[in-house]
């Protein structure tokens, strides 16, 4: 584990606390004594990016419909007349 703290100058203890918060959505861990080796689950990740990308597509779809209302307001007056 030290070996993976070492490039990124950074703790054995940050690299555990890194690694707890990465275990739920994409790192495994065996059981074991220390050093155990750290696996990076990239099915979970890529479920991710998925999810992320279908909220993406809905939110520019809205921000699209947002912007049509908003020029046909910006060519009527308060009234509904084209200006």
């Amino acid at each position: 584990m030290g070996q993976l703290a070492e490039p990124y100058r950074m703790t054995l203890q940050a690299v555990y606390k890194h690694l707890r918060v990465w275990r739920t959505p994409g790192v495994s861990r065996p059981h074991g004594p220390q050093p155990r080796p750290v696996r990076l689950e990239t099915e979970a990740l890529t479920q991710m990016e998925t999810w992320l990308e279908r909220y993406r597509r809905r939110a520019e779809q809205r921000y699209r419909r947002l912007d049509a209302l908003l020029a046909t307001m910006s060519h009527t007056d308060d009234k509904g007349r084209h200006r």
